[in-house]
């Protein structure tokens, strides 16, 4: 009655059975059915207690053995003996837990050592559909989202039944063989069929759904699908009350269009005769359908004058002894040279004209300015003010620049009364007589091309450019001449004998500008007007000669 042995291990030693210390520690996974156990567990360099319990077919345990000591054994590749060694068995002590065992669904142990215990509801197929739904998941062709087949013995929609192929799917008691469109509970052969929309209600293509009337226009042309005597194919027929045609432009009433009716009109098939028509007298005509020809001469409104001289003989308040009333549209005295409008006769009537009594003014002629009178009617074009400164020509010296004006400062040297003010100095301002083309300080009457120079002030008072003397420091042992001075276009430089020599040419800061070697004639034109310094070396013997120009 043995089933097989139990393995325990432990360190400690107490009273009582050992199998009950509290660090005891069963090592084997499964019984031990040959009799031999191997521990490859624990430290291999502690000794422990070990002992062996035996187990009746009913797994209660009886009969501890003995306690023997030893160490287990170092790791070993295959503990349980299962194919798989440790590195890859994810429960080594259990041959029944490896890579290549069967994972059994949702027990909570993890036997194929993929990281995970196998669940029972899986989607074999790989149709979007578990087992728990698909009633076939072994193929992909037949799960709740599958279209069913009729008539072949096979539930493909899994609804529990194959497809048939007669049946009635919009439940109107109707099934697919008879009805037309079995989509549809409106549309069965049991249905009305109702004109004009398009749909075979009553499954009968005999009955009529359109061209009622059978005259071959369908209602979107033919204006009465119950009558086959009006469709467009058919002529009118006038003064019937009928659209025969279904062409509203056709005339039934009214044919020659002057707004009267046969029923008013005495004759329909000319314009000119109708109730609203001028019965002309005397000419055997009825014009205007009152039964008898006009009378030639009359009063038609008893205002004294009969028709042959009242131009409106409607009308009492006009006739030739009526004053005329200007701007009213009519011409009261029936009289054409009588003006009613446009009294100055200058081709512009009195809605446009802003002065109807003077030919010189209207729309069409120009402006004229400063005479203060809107000349071409057009309050928008300048009488005055043409620059629109602010300033009238009456006190605005040049009307026709906003440039100039009493309210803008004097611009000096412009050549222009910019303020209107001609006691406003443009030149000259220090008034000695020397305009600023010629006078060197302009803001000072002691400087001028008259003034007495006063020499080595540092001062230019006669604006030759220089004061009292053009040198600063005489180049050694030769004379140079330096001239014109002041310049404005080309300087000469002469030597009173031939050397070697550099020029430069400094601004008044000390800032060198240019430089030259052996030069004779100096291009001023590309420098700016003001004071320069001359350096004039002697190459030869190193002497130097500093120079005052003034460029202008």
């Amino acid at each position: 009655d043995i089933l097989g042995y139990n393995v325990y291990r432990y360190t400690l030693i107490d009273a009582g059975p050992p199998a009950l210390y509290s660090d005891t520690v069963r090592v084997n996974d499964d019984l031990v059915l040959d009799g031999s156990f191997t521990d490859f567990g624990g430290d291999p360099n502690v000794e422990y207690f070990y002992m062996i319990t035996t187990l009746n077919t009913n797994f209660n345990e009886s009969d501890f053995s003995s306690v023997v000591s030893g160490s287990p054994l170092p790791g070993v590749a295959d503990a349980d003996n299962d194919g798989y060694d440790a590195s890859e068995d994810c429960d080594d002590s259990n041959p029944n837990i490896n890579p290549g065992a069967i994972d059994i669904p949702d027990n909570g142990i993890d036997e194929d050592c993929d990281g995970v215990d196998a669940s029972s509801v899986v989607d074999n197929d790989n149709d979007g559909f578990d087992n728990t739904v698909d009633c076939d998941d072994s193929n992909p062709n037949i799960n709740p989202g599958a279209i069913d087949i009729p008539d072949n013995g096979i539930d493909e929609d899994c609804d529990g039944v194959d497809a048939s192929s007669v049946v009635d799917n919009d439940n109107d008691g109707f099934d697919n063989t008879v009805d037309c469109d079995d989509s549809n509970p409106n549309i069965n052969p049991g249905a009305t069929e109702i004109p004009y929309n398009g749909f075979d209600d009553d499954c009968n293509s005999a009955t009529l759904d359109d061209d009622l009337d059978e005259d071959g226009f369908t209602v979107d042309v033919d204006c009465n699908d119950s009558n086959p005597n009006i469709n467009p194919g058919l002529p009118e027929i006038p003064y019937n009350g009928f659209d025969d045609d279904c062409n509203m432009f056709t005339l039934d009433d009214d044919l020659d269009q002057d707004g009267y009716l046969v029923t008013e009109d005495c004759n329909d098939s000319n314009p000119s005769i109708n109730p609203g028509a001028t019965d002309i007298p005397n000419n055997g005509i009825d014009e205007d359908c009152d039964g008898v020809d006009a009378n030639m001469v009359i009063d038609n409104d008893n205002d004294g004058f009969d028709n042959t001289v009242d131009c409106d003989d409607s009308n009492p308040n006009v006739n030739p002894a009526a004053t005329e009333i200007v701007y009213n549209g009519f011409d009261d005295d029936c009289n054409p040279l009588t003006l009613d409008d446009d009294l100055d006769q200058d081709g512009f009537t009195v809605d446009v004209d802003c002065h109807d009594g003077n030919p010189n003014i209207s729309p069409g002629l120009p402006e004229i300015p400063y005479n203060f009178i809107d000349d071409d009617c057009n309050p928008a074009t300048l009488d005055d003010d043409l620059d629109q400164d602010g300033f009238n020509v009456d006190v605005d010296c040049n009307d026709g620049n906003p440039n100039i004006s009493p309210g803008l400062p004097e611009i000096p040297y412009n050549f222009i009364d910019d303020d209107c003010n001609p006691a406003t100095l443009d030149d000259d301002l220090d008034q000695d007589g020397f305009l600023n083309a010629t006078d060197c300080d302009d803001m000072n009457a002691s400087i001028n091309p008259d003034a007495q120079e006063i020499p080595n002030n540092g001062v230019d008072e006669d604006c030759d450019g220089m004061d009292g003397t053009t040198y600063l420091e005489e180049l050694s042992g030769v004379e140079v001449l330096i001239f014109p001075n002041p310049v404005s276009n080309s300087l000469t430089l002469e030597f009173s004998k031939n050397i070697h020599h550099s020029v430069k040419l400094y601004s008044i800061d000390g800032i060198l500008v240019d430089a030259f070697f052996d030069a004779t004639e100096i291009d001023m034109n590309e420098y700016d007007s003001g004071l320069y310094l001359i350096e004039v070396i002697n190459l030869n013997e190193g002497s130097k000669g500093l120079y005052r120009v003034i460029k202008i």
